[in-house]
């Protein structure tokens, strides 16, 4: 699974056995579509912005407009695209 951390650093075994490093400098998910619900605060927040690091692009939902386009905008400046929905 994935866990909102302050860093996000994970190994992730793939069912082929390959450890894939998933570091600060590995856009493992660029051109990678992603939905997090939730995303404007807490658990949700940490991993649309994780995915954001890592290059996916991020549909982030949540209650509040305002909210949304703000962690839209984070995730696009950490190097995905953010996208409020």
């Amino acid at each position: 699974g994935l866990a909102a951390v302050g860093v996000f650093y994970f190994y992730i075994t793939s069912t082929s056995g390959m450890v894939l490093d998933w570091g600060p400098d590995v856009r493992a998910l660029e051109n990678k579509v992603c939905v997090v619900t939730g995303a404007t605060r807490g658990i949700g927040r940490g991993i649309a912005l994780g995915l954001g690091e890592q290059g996916a692009t991020v549909y982030v939902t949540g209650r509040t407009a305002s909210d949304l386009r703000k962690t839209a905008d984070e995730v696009t400046s950490k190097g995905g695209k953010g996208i409020p929905v």
